[in-house]
């Protein structure tokens, strides 16, 4: 359980008779939940404002129309100034959804709309406490672990280097980018760690980086074909596959170095006939021959774990390559790009699988017969 046992909620809502029953179910919730819902409320748009200006919330209950007058919904303004500003869940509760428009008529895990009178109240507490669970309010609201690190980063790492900082200032919006990644980089180092100073084992997830940040395919990028439906990851080296312009006519026109785009078919871990076998009668033997895919030491394959029903976990098998023209790569979907630390050790291994030579075998028996006589 996380340590902080209180969610903070607004309530954007002018109808005291809704607030009356938004109140009363979170007495009811309150009462069977280890997580303790604590309500503000704002009553009217200027009141809504205030409170998600001064105070730190982990969720928000909002009404669209606030007033008898209102038909407009001023409820959408709050709701924008949060997507603009300001990182927690939103649940928009109104008997006019109509009133939603472009991306706030768009839901998501963060942000769900319901018409009132159809949908309980319990169940969105619900909802917003298995989000708070997570902690992410926590981490993205500043209150959390990356936040306890980032201090520590300032006063133990950037504080003893910011005389030379000071000196490479040319230009601010160049600088800050650069001082950003560097801050990055001692944050990612430092949440590696336990307290302890061991490494942490890794979840598996944090292989993915999922949807791809980059917005160009690139190397690491995981593929899918739709028809028919198979997966496959980028291996073109990084240096072909960064985009570049250079001049045709009187246009600048993008390229890459790599005239083929390397593919690696991706085989799906669960129909592996060992881990089949395994996940059905679960024995020891089955078992070390699944971890030995999983600890990648077999050397034509690279597993990827799954994420979701996104990604159903995966074998590279770097036997079964394939070339095809940029120009096919639109016909793919980008799934996911694999993380720096692990593409890494994939391209690693990739590379070391192809460089090997081989050697014919010696006569063992000849060896061990002279061994022994001489």
């Amino acid at each position: 359980m996380i340590e902080n046992e209180t969610l903070k909620l607004i309530i954007i809502e002018d109808t005291e008779r809704q607030i009356k029953l938004y109140r009363d179910a979170i007495d009811e919730f309150n009462t069977g939940s280890d997580i303790k819902i604590i309500p503000e409320v704002g009553n009217n748009l200027e009141e809504g404002f205030e409170q998600i200006r001064t105070n730190d919330f982990d969720a928000a209950i909002i009404d669209l129309r606030l007033g008898s007058d209102d038909m407009e919904g001023k409820g959408k303004q709050i709701i924008k100034e949060i997507k603009s500003n300001l990182r927690f869940p939103v649940f928009v509760l109104t008997a006019y959804p109509g009133d939603l428009d472009g991306n706030l008529a768009i839901p998501n895990v963060f942000y769900k709309v319901y018409e009132q009178t159809k949908k309980d109240t319990i169940e969105v507490l619900e909802e917003m406490t298995d989000i708070y669970k997570t902690g992410i309010t926590k981490i993205m609201g500043r209150r959390g672990i990356i936040e306890e690190t980032l201090q520590k980063v300032f006063w133990g790492n950037i504080a003893k280097n910011m005389e030379y900082w000071k000196k490479e200032v040319e230009n601010k919006d160049k600088i800050e980018k650069v001082l950003s990644r560097h801050i990055l980089a001692h944050l990612v180092e430092s949440l590696k760690l336990t307290e302890e100073g061991k490494f942490e084992k890794c979840h598996p997830a944090e292989v993915y980086i999922m949807p791809p940040v980059k917005k160009d395919f690139f190397t690491g990028d995981i593929l899918k074909d739709k028809d028919p439906e198979e997966y496959f990851l980028i291996l073109t080296p990084a240096c072909d596959m960064e985009l570049r312009q250079k001049r045709d006519g009187e246009n600048w026109v993008s390229y890459r170095n790599a005239n083929k785009i390397i593919l690696a078919k991706l085989i799906k871990f669960s129909h592996i006939p060992e881990v089949g076998e395994y996940i059905e009668n679960q024995s020891n033997t089955k078992k070390k021959k699944v971890e030995e895919y999983i600890k990648n030491t077999k050397g034509r394959y690279h597993y990827l774990p799954s994420f979701g029903t996104q990604i159903p976990g995966f074998l590279i098998d770097f036997q079964d390559i394939n070339q095809i023209d940029q120009e096919e790569l639109t016909s793919y979907d980008r799934v996911a790009s694999i993380d720096e630390p692990f593409l890494k050790d994939i391209i690693a291994r990739f590379t070391s699988y192809y460089a090997r030579q081989g050697s014919p075998d010696l006569d063992m028996d000849i060896i061990l017969r002279r061994l022994i006589n001489d």
